[in-house]
Protein backbone atom coordinates (compact mmCIF):
# COMPACT_ATOMS: atom_id res chain seq x y z
CA UNK A 1 0.00 0.00 0.00
CA UNK A 2 3.13 2.28 0.97
CA UNK A 3 4.33 1.54 -2.35
CA UNK A 4 1.54 2.74 -4.34
CA UNK A 5 0.83 5.46 -2.28
CA UNK A 6 4.20 6.72 -2.86
CA UNK A 7 4.03 5.93 -6.62
CA UNK A 8 0.67 8.04 -6.61
CA UNK A 9 2.68 11.46 -4.79
CA UNK A 10 5.49 11.37 -7.64
CA UNK A 11 2.70 11.07 -10.11
CA UNK A 12 1.28 13.76 -9.00
CA UNK A 13 4.86 15.72 -7.95
CA UNK A 14 5.57 15.63 -11.98
CA UNK A 15 2.20 16.46 -13.25
CA UNK A 16 2.16 19.66 -11.41
CA UNK A 17 5.75 20.09 -12.48
CA UNK A 18 5.02 19.53 -16.26
CA UNK A 19 3.59 23.35 -17.23
CA UNK A 20 6.11 24.80 -15.69
CA UNK A 21 8.60 22.87 -16.99
CA UNK A 22 8.13 20.25 -19.89
CA UNK A 23 8.61 23.38 -22.48
CA UNK A 24 12.47 23.49 -21.13
CA UNK A 25 13.18 19.88 -20.66
CA UNK A 26 16.75 19.00 -21.49
CA UNK A 27 17.32 23.21 -22.02
CA UNK A 28 18.87 25.23 -19.58
CA UNK A 29 16.27 27.14 -17.68
CA UNK A 30 17.87 31.23 -16.62
CA UNK A 31 16.54 33.05 -13.50
CA UNK A 32 17.85 35.55 -11.83
CA UNK A 33 20.52 35.58 -8.87
CA UNK A 34 22.57 37.11 -6.57
CA UNK A 35 25.37 38.57 -7.35
CA UNK A 36 28.61 37.04 -6.19
CA UNK A 37 32.01 38.67 -6.10
CA UNK A 38 35.46 36.82 -5.68
CA UNK A 39 39.36 36.97 -6.18
CA UNK A 40 41.88 34.44 -6.53
CA UNK A 41 45.09 32.50 -8.36
CA UNK A 42 46.27 29.51 -9.86
CA UNK A 43 48.24 29.21 -6.60
CA UNK A 44 45.31 29.27 -4.53
CA UNK A 45 41.75 28.55 -5.74
CA UNK A 46 40.56 28.84 -2.62
CA UNK A 47 38.19 31.93 -3.74
CA UNK A 48 36.81 29.84 -6.12
CA UNK A 49 35.93 27.14 -3.60
CA UNK A 50 33.91 29.66 -1.94
CA UNK A 51 32.19 30.98 -4.62
CA UNK A 52 30.48 28.12 -5.20
CA UNK A 53 30.05 26.76 -1.97
CA UNK A 54 28.22 30.27 -0.97
CA UNK A 55 26.51 29.67 -4.18
CA UNK A 56 25.25 26.11 -3.66
CA UNK A 57 24.28 27.26 0.13
CA UNK A 58 22.06 30.38 -1.17
CA UNK A 59 20.42 28.30 -4.30
CA UNK A 60 19.97 25.25 -2.56
CA UNK A 61 21.62 22.96 -4.58
CA UNK A 62 22.59 19.92 -3.32
CA UNK A 63 26.22 18.64 -5.33
CA UNK A 64 28.28 20.30 -8.00
CA UNK A 65 30.97 18.92 -10.34
CA UNK A 66 32.81 21.34 -12.08
CA UNK A 67 36.16 21.01 -14.07
CA UNK A 68 38.26 23.32 -15.65
CA UNK A 69 40.82 22.45 -19.31
CA UNK A 70 43.46 24.74 -21.03
CA UNK A 71 45.70 24.27 -23.87
CA UNK A 72 44.57 20.57 -23.36
CA UNK A 73 45.07 19.42 -20.28
CA UNK A 74 42.98 19.49 -17.02
CA UNK A 75 44.22 22.50 -14.71
CA UNK A 76 41.54 22.30 -12.11
CA UNK A 77 38.51 20.29 -10.17
CA UNK A 78 36.40 21.15 -7.77
CA UNK A 79 33.71 18.65 -6.12
CA UNK A 80 31.06 19.46 -3.41
CA UNK A 81 27.90 18.64 -1.45
CA UNK A 82 25.95 15.12 -1.86
CA UNK A 83 25.90 12.97 -4.13
CA UNK A 84 22.96 11.12 -1.84
CA UNK A 85 21.71 13.68 0.97
CA UNK A 86 20.32 10.99 3.17
CA UNK A 87 22.88 8.24 2.49
CA UNK A 88 25.49 11.06 2.77
CA UNK A 89 27.72 10.07 -0.20
CA UNK A 90 29.60 12.84 -1.20
CA UNK A 91 30.27 14.15 -4.68
CA UNK A 92 33.80 13.16 -6.41
CA UNK A 93 35.27 14.13 -9.58
CA UNK A 94 34.65 10.55 -11.19
CA UNK A 95 30.55 11.06 -9.96
CA UNK A 96 28.24 10.43 -12.49
CA UNK A 97 25.48 12.71 -13.80
CA UNK A 98 22.45 12.47 -16.12
CA UNK A 99 23.59 15.74 -18.54
CA UNK A 100 20.33 16.26 -19.83
CA UNK A 101 20.85 18.59 -23.25
CA UNK A 102 24.47 18.26 -23.46
CA UNK A 103 23.80 14.88 -24.25
CA UNK A 104 22.91 16.17 -27.84
CA UNK A 105 26.80 17.15 -28.71
CA UNK A 106 27.98 13.56 -27.88
CA UNK A 107 24.33 11.89 -30.40
CA UNK A 108 26.11 15.14 -32.77
CA UNK A 109 29.40 13.94 -32.52
CA UNK A 110 28.22 10.17 -32.97
CA UNK A 111 26.30 11.57 -36.97
CA UNK A 112 29.10 13.31 -37.72
CA UNK A 113 31.33 10.71 -37.66
CA UNK A 114 29.61 8.78 -40.21
CA UNK A 115 28.85 12.06 -42.27
CA UNK A 116 32.51 12.23 -42.44
CA UNK A 117 32.85 8.79 -43.84
CA UNK A 118 30.64 9.79 -46.42
CA UNK A 119 27.69 7.71 -45.06
CA UNK A 120 25.07 10.20 -45.82
CA UNK A 121 25.03 14.38 -47.04
CA UNK A 122 24.00 16.82 -44.60
CA UNK A 123 21.51 18.21 -47.46
CA UNK A 124 20.02 14.84 -47.74
CA UNK A 125 16.41 13.78 -46.76
CA UNK A 126 16.34 11.46 -43.51
CA UNK A 127 13.74 9.69 -45.15
CA UNK A 128 16.16 7.92 -47.74
CA UNK A 129 17.77 6.66 -44.66
CA UNK A 130 14.88 5.50 -41.96
CA UNK A 131 12.55 2.49 -42.20
CA UNK A 132 9.85 4.50 -41.43
CA UNK A 133 9.19 8.09 -43.75
CA UNK A 134 8.82 11.70 -41.52
CA UNK A 135 6.88 14.11 -42.66
CA UNK A 136 5.97 17.07 -41.89
CA UNK A 137 2.02 16.99 -43.21
CA UNK A 138 1.54 20.85 -43.52
CA UNK A 139 4.33 20.24 -45.89
CA UNK A 140 4.08 16.53 -47.16
CA UNK A 141 6.40 17.00 -49.88
CA UNK A 142 9.18 19.08 -48.64
CA UNK A 143 12.00 16.97 -47.44
CA UNK A 144 13.34 16.93 -44.31
CA UNK A 145 17.33 17.00 -44.08
CA UNK A 146 20.03 15.84 -41.46
CA UNK A 147 21.18 19.41 -41.28
CA UNK A 148 17.44 20.56 -40.07
CA UNK A 149 17.72 18.14 -37.39
CA UNK A 150 20.81 19.24 -35.96
CA UNK A 151 19.69 22.85 -36.03
CA UNK A 152 16.34 22.96 -34.50
CA UNK A 153 14.53 23.92 -37.97
CA UNK A 154 13.17 20.54 -39.12
CA UNK A 155 9.57 21.88 -37.98
CA UNK A 156 9.30 18.86 -35.79
CA UNK A 157 7.42 19.45 -33.22
CA UNK A 158 8.20 18.74 -29.02
CA UNK A 159 4.41 16.50 -28.14
CA UNK A 160 4.71 16.37 -24.74
CA UNK A 161 1.81 15.45 -24.32
CA UNK A 162 3.39 12.05 -25.60
CA UNK A 163 6.85 12.51 -24.22
CA UNK A 164 6.21 13.23 -20.47
CA UNK A 165 7.02 9.87 -19.85
CA UNK A 166 9.27 9.02 -17.19
CA UNK A 167 10.60 5.72 -16.16
CA UNK A 168 12.77 5.20 -13.32
CA UNK A 169 14.87 2.90 -15.36
CA UNK A 170 16.03 2.50 -18.99
CA UNK A 171 12.62 3.36 -21.31
CA UNK A 172 11.20 -0.23 -22.32
CA UNK A 173 10.69 0.79 -25.93
CA UNK A 174 13.71 0.91 -28.76
CA UNK A 175 14.13 3.84 -29.94
CA UNK A 176 13.25 2.97 -33.54
CA UNK A 177 9.35 1.70 -31.86
CA UNK A 178 9.19 4.95 -30.31
CA UNK A 179 9.47 7.09 -33.41
CA UNK A 180 7.57 5.26 -35.81
CA UNK A 181 5.03 5.27 -33.11
CA UNK A 182 5.95 9.18 -32.60
CA UNK A 183 5.83 9.86 -36.66
CA UNK A 184 3.57 7.28 -38.84
CA UNK A 185 0.21 8.27 -39.07
CA UNK A 186 -2.72 6.55 -36.95
CA UNK A 187 -0.07 5.09 -34.64
CA UNK A 188 -0.48 5.47 -30.76
CA UNK A 189 2.05 9.02 -30.20
CA UNK A 190 0.98 10.35 -33.61
CA UNK A 191 -0.94 13.76 -33.77
CA UNK A 192 -0.76 16.94 -35.93
CA UNK A 193 0.72 18.50 -32.97
CA UNK A 194 4.45 16.60 -33.65
CA UNK A 195 4.66 19.23 -36.00
CA UNK A 196 4.96 22.95 -36.52
CA UNK A 197 2.71 24.22 -39.73
CA UNK A 198 5.64 26.61 -40.85
CA UNK A 199 7.84 25.11 -43.91
CA UNK A 200 10.70 22.97 -43.16
CA UNK A 201 14.02 24.83 -42.95
CA UNK A 202 12.18 28.03 -42.44
CA UNK A 203 12.10 29.07 -39.02
CA UNK A 204 13.61 27.68 -35.85
CA UNK A 205 12.49 25.93 -32.83
CA UNK A 206 14.35 24.16 -30.21
CA UNK A 207 13.37 20.17 -30.51
CA UNK A 208 14.67 17.29 -28.52
CA UNK A 209 12.73 14.40 -30.53
CA UNK A 210 14.56 16.20 -33.47
CA UNK A 211 17.77 14.88 -31.78
CA UNK A 212 16.34 11.90 -30.75
CA UNK A 213 15.52 10.89 -34.51
CA UNK A 214 19.33 12.25 -35.17
CA UNK A 215 20.26 9.33 -32.59
CA UNK A 216 18.14 7.18 -34.32
CA UNK A 217 19.64 7.59 -37.93
CA UNK A 218 23.03 6.37 -36.48
CA UNK A 219 21.04 3.21 -35.57
CA UNK A 220 19.62 3.09 -38.79
CA UNK A 221 22.85 3.89 -40.65
CA UNK A 222 25.03 1.43 -39.25
CA UNK A 223 22.42 -1.33 -37.83
CA UNK A 224 24.53 -0.54 -34.14
CA UNK A 225 22.77 0.97 -31.27
CA UNK A 226 23.50 4.46 -30.52
CA UNK A 227 25.15 3.98 -27.33
CA UNK A 228 27.42 0.76 -28.67
CA UNK A 229 28.49 3.02 -31.66
CA UNK A 230 29.35 5.57 -28.79
CA UNK A 231 31.60 3.64 -26.63
CA UNK A 232 33.31 2.11 -29.95
CA UNK A 233 33.75 5.50 -31.54
CA UNK A 234 34.41 8.19 -28.81
CA UNK A 235 33.75 6.23 -25.18
CA UNK A 236 36.50 3.69 -25.51
CA UNK A 237 39.48 5.59 -27.34
CA UNK A 238 38.85 8.65 -24.87
CA UNK A 239 39.15 6.51 -22.31
CA UNK A 240 35.02 7.37 -21.16
CA UNK A 241 35.00 3.48 -19.67
CA UNK A 242 31.87 4.94 -17.18
CA UNK A 243 29.67 6.33 -19.96
CA UNK A 244 26.27 5.37 -21.56
CA UNK A 245 22.63 6.18 -22.36
CA UNK A 246 21.70 3.30 -20.40
CA UNK A 247 21.13 2.52 -16.74
CA UNK A 248 21.80 -1.15 -17.97
CA UNK A 249 25.46 -0.32 -18.52
CA UNK A 250 26.37 1.71 -15.10
CA UNK A 251 26.08 1.40 -11.52
CA UNK A 252 23.75 3.50 -10.15
CA UNK A 253 25.55 4.47 -7.06
CA UNK A 254 27.76 5.81 -8.46
CA UNK A 255 25.37 8.28 -9.79
CA UNK A 256 24.37 12.13 -8.33
CA UNK A 257 20.52 11.65 -7.20
CA UNK A 258 18.42 14.50 -8.78
CA UNK A 259 16.95 16.80 -6.18
CA UNK A 260 14.52 19.59 -6.04
CA UNK A 261 14.03 22.06 -2.62
CA UNK A 262 11.42 22.08 -0.75
CA UNK A 263 11.99 24.11 2.18
CA UNK A 264 14.36 22.28 5.00
CA UNK A 265 14.52 19.50 2.67
CA UNK A 266 16.32 17.88 -0.77
CA UNK A 267 13.85 15.92 -2.46
CA UNK A 268 14.89 13.01 -4.77
CA UNK A 269 13.27 12.32 -8.12
CA UNK A 270 14.38 9.19 -8.32
CA UNK A 271 16.52 8.24 -10.69
CA UNK A 272 14.81 8.61 -14.72
CA UNK A 273 14.90 7.94 -18.25
CA UNK A 274 13.11 8.63 -20.64
CA UNK A 275 12.14 7.09 -24.75
CA UNK A 276 14.04 10.92 -26.67
CA UNK A 277 17.33 9.20 -24.70
CA UNK A 278 19.67 10.52 -27.31
CA UNK A 279 18.32 14.30 -26.55
CA UNK A 280 18.96 14.16 -22.86
CA UNK A 281 20.41 10.88 -20.86
CA UNK A 282 23.67 10.15 -21.50
CA UNK A 283 25.45 9.51 -18.15
CA UNK A 284 29.11 10.48 -17.59
CA UNK A 285 31.38 12.48 -15.25
CA UNK A 286 32.63 15.64 -15.76
CA UNK A 287 36.40 14.58 -15.79
CA UNK A 288 35.45 11.95 -18.60
CA UNK A 289 33.51 14.52 -20.45
CA UNK A 290 36.40 16.69 -20.00
CA UNK A 291 38.28 14.23 -22.80
CA UNK A 292 35.37 15.26 -25.10
CA UNK A 293 35.98 18.08 -25.09
CA UNK A 294 39.57 18.88 -25.26
CA UNK A 295 39.44 16.73 -28.37
CA UNK A 296 36.74 19.18 -29.68
CA UNK A 297 38.57 21.65 -29.14
CA UNK A 298 41.73 20.38 -30.69
CA UNK A 299 39.56 19.59 -33.57
CA UNK A 300 38.88 16.45 -33.02
CA UNK A 301 42.14 15.17 -31.32
CA UNK A 302 43.80 14.25 -28.01
CA UNK A 303 47.19 12.61 -27.82
CA UNK A 304 47.12 9.99 -30.40
CA UNK A 305 43.06 9.98 -30.74
CA UNK A 306 41.24 11.51 -33.12
CA UNK A 307 37.56 11.47 -32.56
CA UNK A 308 36.45 13.43 -35.27
CA UNK A 309 38.45 15.48 -38.79
CA UNK A 310 39.30 19.20 -37.66
CA UNK A 311 37.16 19.93 -41.05
CA UNK A 312 33.98 18.69 -39.56
CA UNK A 313 34.93 20.36 -35.89
CA UNK A 314 34.93 23.81 -37.70
CA UNK A 315 31.92 23.10 -39.04
CA UNK A 316 30.04 22.19 -36.10
CA UNK A 317 30.97 25.76 -34.20
CA UNK A 318 29.98 27.77 -37.92
CA UNK A 319 27.13 29.17 -37.65
CA UNK A 320 24.50 27.50 -40.15
CA UNK A 321 21.55 29.24 -40.47
CA UNK A 322 22.44 33.00 -39.83
CA UNK A 323 19.69 34.57 -41.05
CA UNK A 324 17.37 32.70 -38.92
CA UNK A 325 19.46 32.09 -35.95
CA UNK A 326 22.78 33.61 -36.30
CA UNK A 327 24.01 31.45 -32.93
CA UNK A 328 23.26 28.07 -33.65
CA UNK A 329 25.81 25.67 -34.98
CA UNK A 330 25.25 21.67 -35.70
CA UNK A 331 24.00 21.34 -32.25
CA UNK A 332 26.47 23.47 -30.51
CA UNK A 333 25.83 27.13 -30.10
CA UNK A 334 27.49 30.26 -29.40
CA UNK A 335 26.52 31.56 -26.14
CA UNK A 336 27.85 34.52 -24.09
CA UNK A 337 28.63 34.08 -20.13
CA UNK A 338 29.91 37.24 -18.26
CA UNK A 339 31.75 39.26 -21.20
CA UNK A 340 33.05 35.54 -23.06
CA UNK A 341 31.54 34.64 -26.32
CA UNK A 342 31.69 30.67 -25.98
CA UNK A 343 30.48 27.53 -27.66
CA UNK A 344 29.00 24.76 -26.26
CA UNK A 345 25.55 23.95 -24.62
CA UNK A 346 23.66 24.21 -21.72
CA UNK A 347 21.40 21.11 -20.05
CA UNK A 348 18.21 20.88 -17.68
CA UNK A 349 15.97 18.38 -16.60
CA UNK A 350 14.13 17.69 -13.07
CA UNK A 351 16.41 17.81 -10.63
CA UNK A 352 19.63 18.55 -13.22
CA UNK A 353 21.78 21.46 -14.33
CA UNK A 354 24.63 21.22 -16.53
CA UNK A 355 26.42 22.93 -19.23
CA UNK A 356 29.91 22.61 -21.02
CA UNK A 357 31.38 25.55 -22.82
CA UNK A 358 34.82 26.70 -24.16
CA UNK A 359 36.11 29.72 -24.78
CA UNK A 360 37.99 29.96 -27.98
CA UNK A 361 40.07 33.30 -27.68
CA UNK A 362 41.29 32.30 -24.48
CA UNK A 363 41.99 27.85 -24.76
CA UNK A 364 39.67 27.19 -21.94
CA UNK A 365 37.13 25.18 -21.09
CA UNK A 366 35.01 24.56 -18.36
CA UNK A 367 31.88 21.70 -17.20
CA UNK A 368 29.52 22.03 -14.51
CA UNK A 369 27.14 19.19 -13.46
CA UNK A 370 24.85 20.03 -10.77
CA UNK A 371 21.47 17.52 -9.28
CA UNK A 372 20.02 20.82 -8.32
CA UNK A 373 17.44 22.92 -10.38
CA UNK A 374 19.59 26.46 -10.62
CA UNK A 375 21.36 28.09 -13.17
CA UNK A 376 24.96 26.98 -13.75
CA UNK A 377 26.17 30.09 -15.79
CA UNK A 378 27.41 31.70 -12.78
CA UNK A 379 29.43 29.09 -11.74
CA UNK A 380 30.84 28.67 -14.98
CA UNK A 381 31.69 32.21 -15.16
CA UNK A 382 33.60 32.09 -11.96
CA UNK A 383 35.48 28.89 -13.37
CA UNK A 384 36.38 30.90 -16.53
CA UNK A 385 37.91 34.04 -14.51
CA UNK A 386 39.88 31.66 -12.47
CA UNK A 387 41.18 30.13 -15.50
CA UNK A 388 42.21 33.13 -17.19
CA UNK A 389 44.68 33.99 -14.45
CA UNK A 390 46.20 30.39 -14.45
CA UNK A 391 49.47 29.96 -16.05
CA UNK A 392 50.68 27.24 -17.80
CA UNK A 393 54.09 26.65 -18.12
CA UNK A 394 55.17 28.11 -21.48
CA UNK A 395 58.50 27.05 -22.50
CA UNK A 396 60.86 29.86 -21.77
CA UNK A 397 64.29 29.17 -23.44
CA UNK A 398 66.15 32.45 -21.20
CA UNK A 399 65.49 33.98 -18.17
CA UNK A 400 67.94 36.94 -19.41
CA UNK A 401 66.20 40.34 -19.86
CA UNK A 402 65.21 41.47 -23.22
CA UNK A 403 65.97 44.74 -24.37
CA UNK A 404 62.45 45.53 -26.28
CA UNK A 405 59.58 43.27 -27.24
CA UNK A 406 61.03 41.00 -30.28
CA UNK A 407 58.88 38.35 -32.44
CA UNK A 408 60.91 36.38 -34.56
CA UNK A 409 60.35 34.48 -37.54
CA UNK A 410 59.34 30.96 -37.37
CA UNK A 411 61.49 28.42 -38.18
CA UNK A 412 61.68 26.24 -40.38
CA UNK A 413 59.62 28.26 -42.82
CA UNK A 414 58.62 26.63 -45.14
CA UNK A 415 57.70 23.93 -42.64
CA UNK A 416 55.53 20.55 -42.47
CA UNK A 417 53.75 20.11 -40.12
CA UNK A 418 55.65 22.02 -37.17
CA UNK A 419 57.43 25.01 -36.78
CA UNK A 420 59.04 26.79 -33.92
CA UNK A 421 58.17 30.61 -32.56
CA UNK A 422 60.23 32.45 -30.55
CA UNK A 423 59.64 35.85 -28.54
CA UNK A 424 60.86 37.89 -26.03
CA UNK A 425 59.39 40.32 -23.39
CA UNK A 426 61.14 42.80 -21.75
CA UNK A 427 59.00 42.83 -19.10
CA UNK A 428 55.83 41.22 -16.57
CA UNK A 429 52.90 40.91 -19.60
CA UNK A 430 49.87 39.57 -20.62
CA UNK A 431 51.14 38.18 -23.78
CA UNK A 432 48.94 36.56 -26.57
CA UNK A 433 49.99 34.75 -29.46
CA UNK A 434 47.51 33.92 -32.15
CA UNK A 435 47.44 32.27 -35.29
CA UNK A 436 45.55 33.12 -38.48
CA UNK A 437 44.29 31.76 -41.65
CA UNK A 438 44.95 33.42 -45.14
CA UNK A 439 41.56 35.03 -44.91
CA UNK A 440 42.40 36.64 -41.45
CA UNK A 441 40.63 34.62 -39.42
CA UNK A 442 42.02 33.49 -35.93
CA UNK A 443 42.16 29.78 -36.07
CA UNK A 444 44.19 28.61 -33.12
CA UNK A 445 45.35 30.80 -29.95
CA UNK A 446 48.64 29.54 -28.79
CA UNK A 447 49.19 31.86 -25.44
CA UNK A 448 46.65 33.66 -23.57
CA UNK A 449 48.20 34.61 -20.80
CA UNK A 450 50.66 37.15 -18.13
CA UNK A 451 54.35 36.05 -18.62
CA UNK A 452 57.26 36.87 -16.70
CA UNK A 453 60.28 38.69 -18.79
CA UNK A 454 62.29 36.73 -20.88
CA UNK A 455 62.57 34.80 -24.32
CA UNK A 456 60.41 31.82 -24.65
CA UNK A 457 59.64 29.36 -27.92
CA UNK A 458 56.38 27.85 -28.83
CA UNK A 459 55.97 24.61 -30.86
CA UNK A 460 52.80 24.90 -33.34
CA UNK A 461 51.76 21.93 -35.13
CA UNK A 462 49.86 22.41 -37.88
CA UNK A 463 48.77 18.92 -38.82
CA UNK A 464 45.25 19.24 -38.94
CA UNK A 465 45.26 22.24 -41.56
CA UNK A 466 46.11 22.17 -45.53
CA UNK A 467 48.65 23.97 -47.00
CA UNK A 468 49.02 27.62 -47.35
CA UNK A 469 50.00 31.30 -46.13
CA UNK A 470 49.08 31.39 -42.25
CA UNK A 471 50.01 34.57 -40.20
CA UNK A 472 51.10 34.41 -36.17
CA UNK A 473 50.46 37.86 -34.46
CA UNK A 474 52.09 38.54 -31.06
CA UNK A 475 50.23 41.12 -28.75
CA UNK A 476 51.96 42.29 -25.11
CA UNK A 477 51.22 45.36 -24.14
CA UNK A 478 51.43 48.31 -27.09
CA UNK A 479 53.31 45.66 -29.11
CA UNK A 480 52.06 44.00 -31.81
CA UNK A 481 53.87 41.81 -34.95
CA UNK A 482 52.56 39.72 -36.98
CA UNK A 483 54.66 37.50 -39.32
CA UNK A 484 53.88 35.00 -42.06
CA UNK A 485 54.66 31.63 -42.38
CA UNK A 486 53.96 28.75 -45.06
CA UNK A 487 52.93 25.36 -44.33
CA UNK A 488 53.73 22.74 -47.15
CA UNK A 489 52.71 19.48 -47.31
Amino acid sequence: MKTLLSIFLIAVCLLLLKDSFSQNRHLQVTAEHETYTCRFSNKNPSGLDSFISAYMSQNHIAGVSSCIVKRGVVIWTGSYGYAYVNLNILIRDSTLFQIASVSKTVTTAALMHLNERGRFALDDSINAYLPFAVRNPYHPNLPITFRMLLTHTSSIRDNWSVMFYYYHSDPPLTLGDYLNKYFTPDSEYYSLQNFYSYTPGSSWAYCNIGFALAGYLVEAITGIELSQYCRDSMFAPLGMNESSFFYRDLDSMHMAMPYRWSPGNFMPYGHYSYHDYPAGALKTSTVQLARFLIAFMQYGKIGNVRILDSVTVKLIITPQIPTINQWQGICWYKSTIGTRELWGHHGGDFGIRTGMFFCPADTTGVLVFTNGETSIDPIANEMFNYASGYIIGVPQISSDIPARFSLYRNYPNPFNPVTNIRYEIPKTSHVRLVIYNALGQEIESLVNETLQPGSYKVVWNANNYPSGVYFFKLTAEDYTETRKMILLK
